[in-house]
């Protein structure tokens, strides 16, 4: 019988330990279950299409903290990779490692958007964006086309603030380029129209 009671004893002080153990995490679950988690961010995002990928990127960058100080370096490195994708496709405007670089270039200036959108410049980054996107009408521009886009906005991004009418001005020199920037149809019906029909 004093074995048994023994061996009792001796379960019953080793089972606490070990549950003990077992219930407390280690680093290493710790940092299996975070990598679980980045992991399954990484793999439902590679799912989503570019937009929807940069919807996440937005907001994932509005619930990190905002540092005033990196504002200004987050468009200028915006408006640098801008630039250097219309360099690239310029260069290769007519075969298909320049769709790779129109949708890098697009996706910029989403984000452009998404973070600066009272920027002078955002809104004729956005012009250019309609002007190409629709209809896949970037495939149709020329190589001096988007030279000549690529002068225009690597002019504008070396001032510090744009007004207005310097706005308007390179709306109307995008244009000039041969690229059509408000792409979309738009028909306005007044109640005028009904009662002349009347």
């Amino acid at each position: 019988m004093e074995i048994f009671l023994a061996r009792t004893s001796l379960c019953l002080v080793i089972r606490p330990i070990i549950v003990a153990d077992i219930s407390r995490p280690s680093r290493y679950s710790v940092r299996s279950k975070a990598m679980n988690i980045k992991q399954a961010v990484l793999e439902k995002l590679e799912l989503l299409s570019s937009e929807k990928q940069q919807e996440v990127l937005g907001f994932i960058q509005s619930l990190l903290p905002s540092d005033p100080a990196t504002q200004p370096d987050l468009r200028q490195q915006l408006v640098s990779d801008v630039l250097l994708d219309l360099q690239r496709i310029q260069r290769l405007h007519d075969g298909l490692p320049s769709a790779a670089y129109v949708n890098r270039l697009f996706c910029n200036i989403q984000t452009l958007y998404a973070q600066f959108p009272a920027d002078p410049l955002t809104e004729v980054m956005m012009a250019l964006h309609d002007a190409m996107a629709y209809q896949n009408h970037w495939i149709q521009y020329k190589a001096d086309q988007y030279q000549g886009v690529y002068e225009l906005l690597q002019e504008l991004s070396d001032r510090p603030l744009l007004e207005r009418q310097e706005v308007l001005q390179a709306l109307q020199s995008l244009e000039d380029l041969g690229f059509n920037t408000l792409p979309y149809e738009i028909t306005v019906v007044s109640d005028t129209d009904d009662n002349d029909a009347a």
